[in-house]
């Protein structure tokens, strides 16, 4: 199968063009598969630059289904947007953002999610964070 260009939309922010930008997947300790977004600042390289700061920007939601939690959200093929509020910004502070790192409240069967919401959260406590950044 060949493969075509059937679009060539201009970036609407070139100087972000060369932005480095990566659709991350990670599993919680209970097997739940998450999705994040992470933006390094241009020309970061972790051996030279050793470790970032990171702004973390989620926000909580409720699931029915722990299958649901794993949907990815957006593309790795979208143009990103800044703003004069968007996180990007701390991207010229040399931090790095990791954007909608999904923190699933699940509530399976008769349960609703913020019946356990704690144990939602102690299952996510101290780990990926450290880790992946």
């Amino acid at each position: 199968m060949k493969i075509y260009q059937i679009t060539n939309f201009p970036h609407p922010y070139p100087h972000l063009a060369s932005l480095q930008k990566e659709m991350i997947r990670y599993q919680r300790k209970d097997s739940v598969k998450l999705t994040a977004t992470l933006y390094l600042p241009l020309g970061y390289d972790p051996s030279k630059d050793g470790p970032l700061p990171c702004l973390v920007w989620s926000y909580p939601g409720d699931f029915k289904r722990k299958d649901a939690v794993g949907q990815i959200f957006g593309s790795p093929n979208e143009f990103a947007g800044i703003g004069p509020t968007s996180t990007l910004l701390w991207l010229a502070r040399r931090f790095a953002i990791l954007s909608g790192p999904t923190i699933p409240i699940i509530g399976e069967g008769d349960e609703e999610a913020n019946d356990r919401q704690s144990d939602s959260h102690l299952s996510r406590k101290g780990g990926f964070f450290l880790k992946v950044l």
